[in-house]
């Protein structure tokens, strides 16, 4: 859902006529990578069940600590502050309660703060209780290193990124202009993430991946040889 519904606004941003934005379209694009990743890290086609269970279990209780942090950083005298906590408490209750069920473990560093989940008896060390989210984009997307992190920059307006929408010089006005590069990186990325899913589903549910391969396959050889066309011209005229 996240997946598409991100796409969908990197799609509408870049359909508006006479209009391109300067950054807003790498966003959204990022969190469309974000969902993504998440999707191909829980139903990756070469894990077991055991582990499968472990990294559902594992996003579960990511997300119930994170609405838990929030309903608590709600002002006290906030009207639903109280109602808040209280949901996010049982929802709490009950994600760690069907965890422990299922026989999964906590197991905690030297200092008792849990860092992994665990089934008692099975092989290996279990999966990390904290998914860093750049490492699964980075499993998720290894034919677009940087790409996120260039998105990251844009997202959290930090000027390395930003800079490169000014073309003027220093002067009294200021020129802006979209970084057109930028905006084909960006559709190359949200054309992988399409692919991850729909990768990721055919494998889980049995489906045949190639018919999404092959239109994901001329899509992105269509977008390079634009860019490419666009750069050479970009370069030869100045």
């Amino acid at each position: 859902m996240s997946v598409i519904d991100h796409l969908w606004a990197v799609r509408q941003l870049l359909a508006v006529p006479g209009y391109l934005p300067l950054f807003a379209y790498a966003t959204a694009g990022r969190a469309a990578c974000e969902a993504a990743a998440k999707v191909g890290y829980l139903l990756n086609e070469t894990i077991g069940y055991e582990t499968r269970l472990l990294r559902g279990a594992v996003l579960l209780r990511e997300d119930a600590e994170s609405r838990m942090k929030a309903a608590k950083a709600l002002p006290e005298d906030f009207p639903v502050a109280g109602t808040a906590v209280r949901d996010a408490q049982y929802l709490w209750n009950v994600i760690t309660g069907r965890i422990s069920r299922a026989g999964i473990i906590e197991i905690c560093n030297s200092g008792g703060k849990p860092i992994r989940l665990q089934i008692p008896g099975l092989p290996g060390r279990g999966e990390p209780i904290k998914v860093v989210l750049s490492d699964l984009v980075s499993a998720a997307f290894p034919d677009r290193p940087n790409l996120y992190r260039q998105a990251s920059g844009t997202a959290h307006s930090a000027p390395w990124m930003l800079s490169d929408a000014v073309v003027s010089s220093p002067g009294p006005h200021l020129e802006l202009t979209p970084d057109i590069l930028g905006i084909g990186a960006t559709a190359l990325v949200c054309i992988d993430a399409g692919g991850v899913v729909s990768a990721a589903y055919a494998a889980y549910y049995g489906h045949d991946p190639a018919p999404a391969a092959r239109a994901r396959k001329v899509r992105t050889t269509a977008l390079d040889l634009c860019m490419n066309d666009w750069f050479s011209r970009r370069r030869f005229f100045g």
